[in-house]
């Protein structure tokens, strides 16, 4: 029987939402695969204790994954103030897990506010961080400045590409800890389990149309007054065309959330009393990639269209300024939110007058690239950083 290393690493993972959960997902996994080395415990916060949001823990407990601590969030309002007192539940409850238990690092990904208050703490615990997917720019959403915080309040940075990377070195970052493994969109596309095209429709109870699209709109978190008119135009938009059907996720618990949900409950039958539009308040990883396989096209202003769709060669329209700023394939079209606009893109998608480079898989894993980087680095007796001038 193989002996138990004397030690292993001690690492918290957080995790938010469903968005950072199906990546981490990819990560966890190697983990466990490498428990000799490390002892992981897994944080559960945001909205997956929401109803609201689709019960999504529900998929962690499935994916056979322990939760080791919970803070639970208030999602019944969806307004700047709600946010803030979500953000000082997080920063007190994440405190106290700390004063009882120190990991040797934290695990971090992305952007969302959740994060911020738990990159907070463990930089005034002396815990370093390990962010993954800084460096990236997203003009138009308040996520950029949490994301750029977090990058300063870590340690060791796993950005996507060579890109961002740069980003992060500029921003005053020693290159010696800035490892560019990929992101884990790579993993998530490579690796999920496709579903079979009838057993898709069974389990989410619809027949595909002659053609077929996935939609996901998040509320623009920095200019919010147009949220519902930009929503309406999407989605008129859309139903000016008679024979797609429409497969919408719900958006992220941002604020004006609510908003967006309301607006899509009362499409759901479409305005010509149609069934083609199809609401899902979460749809986990398979089914949503599945869906996205079986679209002729993504569309709104999701970064799964930026990330994942190009992946999967799927051309994706963005809608407005959410994702400005990010790094954009060929297949990825940019739309401002008008009518007529956004349906001349569709034609254009649907008569395949987009051309763009298709994608080849990389050989490597970006998830077992980081877990090698893991077992490699060491852990710092303290967390001082001196600024790294690129000069």
């Amino acid at each position: 029987m193989r002996k138990m290393r004397k030690y292993r690493k001690k690492i918290f993972i957080v995790t938010g939402n469903r968005s950072d959960y199906d990546l981490l997902f990819w990560l966890l996994k190697e983990l466990k695969n490498n428990k000799i080395f490390f002892d992981y415990k897994l944080i559960v916060t945001g909205n997956h204790f929401s109803k609201k949001y689709g019960s999504t823990f529900k998929n962690i407990q499935k994916d056979g994954f322990s939760i080791f601590k919970i803070i639970r969030l208030n999602f019944k309002k969806d307004n700047i103030n709600n946010l803030i007192l979500n953000i000082g539940k997080i920063l007190i409850s994440f405190n106290k897990i700390l004063s009882k238990q120190k990991p040797d690092f934290i695990i971090l990904l992305g952007d969302r506010y959740e994060i911020l208050p738990i990159a907070v703490n463990s930089m005034f615990h002396k815990i370093p961080i390990c962010h993954l997917n800084g460096g990236e720019h997203t003009s138009n959403s308040f996520d950029d400045y949490v994301r750029n915080c977090v990058t300063k309040l870590s340690y060791y940075h796993f950005p996507a590409n060579n890109s961002y990377k740069k980003n992060i070195i500029q921003m005053g970052e020693n290159p010696n800890r800035v490892f560019m493994k990929g992101g884990l969109s790579e993993d998530q596309v490579k690796n999920f389990n496709l579903i079979d095209k009838k057993k898709i429709q069974k389990k989410l109870n619809f027949v595909f149309n002659k053609k077929n699209a996935l939609v996901t709109y998040h509320p623009e978190t920095l200019d919010t007054k147009n949220n519902k008119k930009n929503l309406r135009i999407l989605i008129d938009s859309l139903l000016s065309f008679k024979d797609i059907n429409l497969f919408f996720s719900y958006p992220n618990s941002d604020p004006q959330s609510e908003i967006i949900i309301k607006e899509l409950k009362k499409k759901r039958l479409g305005v010509d009393g149609s069934n083609r539009i199809y609401i899902f308040k979460t749809l986990g990883r398979s089914k949503y990639l599945s869906l996205m396989k079986y679209s002729d096209f993504v569309i709104g202003n999701s970064s799964s269209g930026i990330l994942e769709a190009p992946l999967m060669n799927k051309v994706s329209i963005n809608i407005g300024d959410r994702q400005k700023g990010r790094i954009k394939p060929k297949s990825v079209i940019d739309c401002k939110v008008e009518r007529k606009k956004i349906i001349n893109v569709i034609k254009s998608v649907l008569k395949k007058k987009i051309k763009f480079k298709r994608n080849s898989p990389q050989r490597k894993s970006p998830a077992k690239e980081i877990v090698k980087v893991l077992k490699s680095i060491h852990i710092p007796e303290n967390i001082k950083k001196d600024f790294y001038n690129l000069n």
